[in-house]
């Protein structure tokens, strides 16, 4: 039979896991928190540069018309306005999700 030692022991014993847990939880919860902010901030970001590079086709196509580009040129500026809005919906999509997995979890 156990003794109060040994019985108290094993319960000791039996929180760790748990409270080992419990702390991994939080810090992960923690990283969550942490990556939303950067997301938020890196939401602004991307939202200037799309409006900055959403003027930049229409101004090639006509630096295009009038000779002042080549067509290597244009698809470059294309490129540029692609990635940005690319960028854009990455970031708004990771601030969704994060987000929401804090809504979920209540924190």
């Amino acid at each position: 039979m156990l003794g109060y030692r040994d019985a108290r022991c094993c319960v000791h014993t039996a929180r760790i896991p748990k409270k080992q847990q419990l702390i991994d939880s939080d810090n992960e919860i923690q990283g969550w928190q942490i990556t939303i902010s950067e997301k938020a901030k890196s939401m602004e970001l991307a939202t200037r540069r799309a409006k900055l590079t959403g003027e930049s086709p229409e101004l090639s196509i006509s630096s295009f018309d009038q000779g002042t580009i080549n067509l290597s040129q244009l698809f470059n500026i294309y490129n540029e306005n692609v990635q940005a809005r690319n960028s854009y919906l990455q970031t708004m999509a990771d601030v969704a999700v994060y987000s929401n997995y804090l809504l979920i979890t209540g924190q």
